[in-house]
């Protein structure tokens, strides 16, 4: 058993320094993730929006956006976290197309550590960058991650591209938030004359943790007409690597308030936007999501229940959230 210093004492006047090793640093900001959300190990990007983001650069090299990430040490015992930031963009050059086949490359941030990661293929640098874990079999099989990585994007390359830039190339983000995962419009959203369910441009909670269970809540505002023939709201939800399970008060076509136990994400749910003397109503959720392999992604599909010219709007200030459990 090891009882470790704890960090940030100071000796008094006379006494030798305090030294605090790399590896009790990495468990100092393990310690403060999981105090933060109540998950050990959670590892992923720290920067919301564009943070880390992977896109087309010139020839086949792909850019990574600025931003900070934390990244589980894997090649020690209770290795703990680095902390990895990069304050200006950096770049990856992936293979040339193949012969034949594609190519699914795997784009990732590594830490390295000359220490920890001894022996054949062991690191030389103490240092972090973007890398690239090359698909070497031309079949389009994704390659497996490898310790003290984070993947940020998987990058599709078909035979016969002269760029990363040409047709049939993709570029698919699999960054992974270890923050709360939280959305809020900015605009309205406004949908007349039909009822064609698609996603809203804003309530999208992407770049889910993989393979835990997260809390979800939010709530959509909207406003419809007056009317009694005037269009209604229908929703369900366009889910990808994660299932839902929630709960959601709303008022339902007769007006009346609903609170059902729960709906799966593969409900389809008409509310009522007309009838009140301001067609002013919202829906207001509470549950679970479950992920599996990334990327995850849950997002609020809408339209009219009932196609009418009198639009139905999604309202500036709607939100959704989730927050890892497990």
């Amino acid at each position: 058993m090891t009882f470790y210093q704890p960090v940030w004492q100071q000796p008094t006047t006379g006494d030798p320094d305090l030294t605090y090793s790399g590896f009790l640093m990495r468990n100092h900001n393990r310690s403060l993730m999981a105090a933060g959300d109540g998950v050990q190990g959670v590892e992923g990007v720290l920067s919301a929006g564009s943070g880390l983001k992977v896109s087309a650069g010139t020839g086949f090299a792909v850019n990574v956006a600025s931003g900070r990430a934390m990244v589980n040490d894997d090649y020690a015992t209770n290795g703990g976290q680095s902390m990895c930031w990069m304050d200006s963009s950096g770049s990856v050059t992936c293979p040339s197309a193949p012969g034949s086949g594609s190519d699914l490359h795997r784009i990732v941030l590594r830490v390295r550590d000359k220490l920890e990661h001894t022996g054949a293929g062991g690191d030389s640098t103490y240092d972090f960058l973007p890398d690239i874990i090359p698909d070497t079999t031309h079949t389009g099989t994704l390659p497996a991650t490898q310790p003290s990585c984070i993947t940020l994007a998987s990058v599709l390359i078909p035979a016969g591209s002269g760029s990363i830039t040409a047709g049939g190339v993709v570029i698919t983000d699999m960054r992974e938030m270890c923050i709360p995962n939280a959305v809020q419009k900015s605009a309205d959203t406004s949908r007349s004359s039909t009822t064609s369910m698609s996603v809203d441009p804003a309530l999208q909670l992407t770049n889910l943790q993989s393979n835990c269970t997260m809390w979800f809540q939010g709530q959509v505002f909207y406003i419809g007409g007056t009317g009694s023939s005037e269009g209604d709201l229908k929703f369900t939800w366009n889910c990808t690597g994660c299932t839902m399970l929630y709960n959601v008060a709303y008022r339902d076509t007769g007006g009346n308030l609903v609170l059902p136990p729960y709906h799966p994400d593969t409900d389809t749910i008409t509310a009522q936007t007309a009838g009140t003397s301001t067609g002013q109503l919202s829906l207001l959720f509470e549950g679970i999501i479950t992920t599996t392999g990334a990327p995850c992604s849950a997002n609020f599909k809408w339209a009219q229940g009932s196609s009418n010219s009198q639009a139905t709007t999604v309202q500036a200030g709607s939100w959704l959230q989730a927050r890892r459990l497990v």
